[in-house]
């Protein structure tokens, strides 16, 4: 079985951010994940491949792997999760709710994109 990597990245690849906006950004992303086989890092000069082999390069990613979260910050399917479990396992393509997604844009100043990995 495959391991699935997100990676958050800014839309804007050459964006740069300050020193403060990674680590508000990082702490609030850690918040997200509850537990992970890849544990949320940050990722300097980062460049990886989307899962269409096209590299991707940005300054700054936030990035984890078989991560579990909950509707907190989660968009979760219905169909793939029970109700009145404290948390689940996120599955690759998951995006953030729109509010976990404007929160995390705020502290990281800029506009993000979520791109998911089998690794």
């Amino acid at each position: 079985m495959s391991e699935n990597i997100l990676y958050i990245v800014p839309i804007d690849r050459h964006y740069q951010a300050t020193a403060e906006q990674v680590e508000s950004a990082f702490s609030y992303f850690e918040e997200m994940i509850i537990e992970a086989e890849h544990e949320p890092c940050v990722w300097e000069n980062a460049s990886f491949s989307n899962d269409d082999n096209q590299v991707i390069v940005a300054n700054t990613a936030l990035t984890a792997g078989w991560i579990s979260g909950s509707e907190e910050h989660w968009k979760l399917d219905d169909e793939e999760y029970e109700e009145g479990e404290e948390y689940y396992e996120i599955m690759q393509g998951t995006q953030l709710n729109d509010k976990a997604q404007q929160k995390l844009e705020q502290l990281f100043g800029t506009e993000l994109e979520l791109i998911w990995v089998r690794n």
